[in-house]
């Protein structure tokens, strides 16, 4: 019902602005006051977008918001989470189209929370900006090292789970070096991801989330002669 009365309320304030505002005028307006603006706050406190980008980048988000984050009322549809999946694929597609791979990527990493909080913490540790970028940029590895341990078939199960362990310790140390001690110990509280490599889980990331597959627990060693009948 609060969605409803937000929703409708919001209509009638675009008709209102729609009516003295000329079409340009609106869309700075809108541009500069909008949910889609406000969720993308602090994204562009890390790109930084020219007015050409900004504009075409509001555009392109603008569009399918009602989409990825709807505000009308009513019961959301059963596959309302593979709508708001395709609807983000399109998005990205037609961003990486609009802005290039190689400012798609900065944008999609100016996205994702997680390198906003390592760029913050370089920022704070008067750390080169590539610190930030280069900490991010190890989870790629891992994704890609954890998956192929998890599924080679060669290996058993305690060797997998060694050469994840073995995996997330290589990766705390890098993270350390990169981000020093303080900045690397700061970060490493809140990653979570690698504590899952380390308890020998394979992690992928999209979308801003990870996921996760986990090896099956040990099992505790039988006493001989335990399972026979007595």
């Amino acid at each position: 019902e609060d969605r409803e009365k937000l929703a409708l309320l919001e209509s009638e304030k675009r008709a209102d602005l729609a009516a003295i505002l000329s079409p340009h005028e609106l869309e700075d307006y809108e541009m500069r006051t909008s949910a889609t603006t406000s969720r993308l706050r602090a994204t562009f406190d890390f790109f930084k977008a020219s007015e050409a980008e900004f504009r075409t980048i509001y555009r392109i988000e603008s569009a399918f918001a009602d989409k990825i984050y709807p505000t009308a009322g009513g019961t959301l549809p059963r596959d309302f989470m593979d709508q708001r999946t395709a609807a983000q694929e399109q998005v990205d597609a037609q961003l990486k189209a609009a802005l290039g791979d190689e400012r798609f990527a900065e944008f999609s990493r100016s996205n994702d929370r997680e390198y906003q909080q390592l760029a913050r913490l370089t920022e704070k540790e008067n750390l080169p900006a590539t610190a930030a970028v280069q900490a991010f940029g190890l989870r790629d590895g891992v994704s890609q090292e954890s998956n192929r341990i998890f599924n080679d078939p060669t290996l058993s199960v305690d060797q997998k789970r060694e050469a994840l362990q073995s995996l997330a310790q290589s990766t705390r140390t890098q993270l350390l070096t990169t981000l020093g001690p303080t900045a690397g110990e700061t970060y490493l509280k809140s990653a979570g991801w690698l504590a899952n490599v380390e308890r020998g889980g394979a992690v992928t990331f999209s979308g801003g989330s990870a996921r996760f597959r986990s090896l099956p627990p040990n099992r505790p060693a039988i006493p001989p002669g335990a399972n026979q009948a007595r």
